[in-house]
């Protein structure tokens, strides 16, 4: 499911979270229920989102989108609602040059990412945003 970025071990040597106890806690628990990590911790305000969502783009190498507006493209009907809020992700722009940009709460989703390529049969271009701005 995710790229090979320990969750744990980033925000722990950023220094942007609570004490590793707590966040060893929150994902386990969330492991536990079935729930994503990246959700839980910000739910669980552990982390706040905005931070969240900076320290994943720096360390998966992205940028952090903001996703005021109506941010979706024609073809992302091929996409259910229920595929979006499961992986947490929002289609921002139709493929070109043979990558679709998504924006993800977790950009180490690495199912959420094969599940768009699987659907819409183009590469996804990974970009970060806030658990918020997704839910939106």
């Amino acid at each position: 499911m995710a790229l090979a970025i320990d969750l744990e071990g980033l925000l722990v040597r950023e220094g942007v979270a609570a004490p590793p106890d707590q966040i060893r806690a929150v994902l386990d628990r969330a492991a536990e229920e079935g729930r994503d990590p990246v959700e839980a911790l910000v739910e669980e305000e552990v982390v706040v989102e905005d931070v969240m969502a900076e320290v994943l783009a720096r360390a998966c190498g992205t940028v952090v989108v903001d996703l005021d507006g109506d941010q979706s493209f024609d073809g992302a009907e091929h996409l259910s609602k229920r595929i979006a809020l499961d992986h947490l992700l929002v289609p921002l722009a139709a493929p070109s040059g043979g990558r679709v940009r998504v924006a993800f709460a977790n950009p180490l989703n690495r199912a959420g990412r094969d599940l768009v390529e699987g659907i819409l049969g183009v590469k996804v271009q990974v970009l970060t945003a806030t658990l918020s701005g997704v839910r939106r």
